[in-house]
């Protein structure tokens, strides 16, 4: 991870400890609820952000090849007609019809690509 995402992934870190600590530190009274609720907005908000930031080549490792065989399927059933969705088609049919394979294939090539990025 380069030192600006891990910047940014601090802050964002520190950004939301903060926020659900204030938030858990209001007092029990009535309507705690309104006004804990914009610090729990910032404490998840930050903290998805943070954490899509950290795990973001784990998250594309599924949804690349997942978007690869959503478009070989669009163009099966003739819902699509790109060059690439052709091209995607034409890799599902190279490997069988088979989407588990396909998918196999396109992550097998991801994480290739992400060894070779190191």
């Amino acid at each position: 991870m380069t030192k600006t995402k891990k910047i940014i992934t601090y802050i964002l870190a520190t950004v939301s400890l903060f926020s659900i600590l204030l938030a858990s530190g209001i007092k029990d009274i009535e309507g705690w609820e309104e006004i804990a609720r914009p610090y729990f907005l910032v404490w998840f908000i930050s903290l998805t952000i943070a954490l899509i930031i950290v795990n973001i080549n784990y998250i594309r490792r599924f949804t690349y090849p997942a978007i690869i065989c959503l478009l070989a399927w669009l163009y099966d059933k003739k819902i699509i007609h790109t060059k690439f969705s052709k091209s995607t088609y034409r890799v599902y049919k190279y490997y069988g019809k088979s989407y588990s394979k396909l998918f196999a294939v396109v992550k097998n090539a991801f994480d290739y690509y992400i060894i070779s990025e190191v």
